[in-house]
């Protein structure tokens, strides 16, 4: 009984993602041609196994677009397991 607790104590450890602060890559991308259409722009963010955060966006068109604007359009897509 004792093997099997410390196994699975193990497994645990190793696919539980952290609660913690988690590290975060984000990497923006937009085209130069137009006007910022955010209805036809996407995001996708992934998080792995170590709690790395990883957020790909594509800007369909250019504008000056606030932080906090930028901010909500990314959360407003769901964050997928990988």
């Amino acid at each position: 009984m004792k093997a099997i607790g410390k196994r699975l104590g193990r497994l645990e450890e190793r696919f539980t993602v952290p609660t913690g602060p988690r590290q975060r890559i984000r990497v923006v991308s937009h085209a130069m041609a137009h006007e910022l259409r955010l209805e036809t722009s996407t995001c996708r963010r992934t998080l792995d196994s170590r709690g790395l955060l990883t957020e790909i966006v594509h800007l369909d068109g250019y504008n000056s677009v606030t932080d906090d604007e930028l901010e909500r359009f990314i959360e407003s897509f769901p964050i997928e397991m990988v």
